[in-house]
């Protein structure tokens, strides 16, 4: 996987959508990084006690605040909020496994993710699934299904970079 900047994992997860501890955290990181907006000191200091839509509100005029505009539908969420997790995962076998496994079963369009999951339900339960023009077995598993993620998020970056990119540029 790709090495990117922390900070900017954290700005695209609170974009796909996160709760309200990861929003505080969010918030206090920015402010730490010389970041800060009135949005972001009151998600600071209050987004556990505002209730999701003036949670919603708020993170939405930080993020205009910060020059982004996070008007984001349902699959673009998803697909960032993926991405996210992959990224998080990194090149870590079991953890990638496991955020395959997550976001594949949510994976709208039952593409490329969605296949690497029923492959690892289909090896665990003994089976030697053919995937496209390899087999995905058990000794190379985590080679291929690395090499799914990359080409999902190759299949996916007219999505992904144009906030990805806005949001780099904060942490420039």
């Amino acid at each position: 996987m790709q090495a990117i900047n922390p900070d900017v994992i954290s700005t695209l997860k609170i974009a796909a959508g996160a709760n309200p501890r990861d929003v505080s955290a969010w918030a206090w990181r920015l402010i730490e990084l010389d970041v800060a907006t009135l949005s972001i000191a009151k998600l600071a200091n209050d987004a556990a006690d505002l209730t999701a839509s003036e949670l919603e509100d708020c993170i939405n005029l930080a993020f205009a605040e910060l020059g982004i505009h996070r008007d984001l539908d349902r699959k673009a969420r998803w697909i960032i909020g993926a991405y996210v997790a992959l990224l998080e995962a990194g090149d870590q076998s079991d953890a990638l496994e496991m955020a395959v496994r997550r976001v594949g079963v949510q994976d709208p369009d039952q593409g490329v993710l969605y296949f690497a999951k029923c492959a690892l339900d289909d090896l665990d339960d003994g089976a030697d699934p053919a995937y496209h023009d390899r087999d995905f077995t058990q000794a190379h598993r985590h080679l291929i299904l690395a090499e799914k993620c990359r080409e999902w998020m190759s299949r996916n970056e007219d999505t992904l970079r144009p906030l990805r990119s806005k949001v780099e540029a904060i942490f420039k």
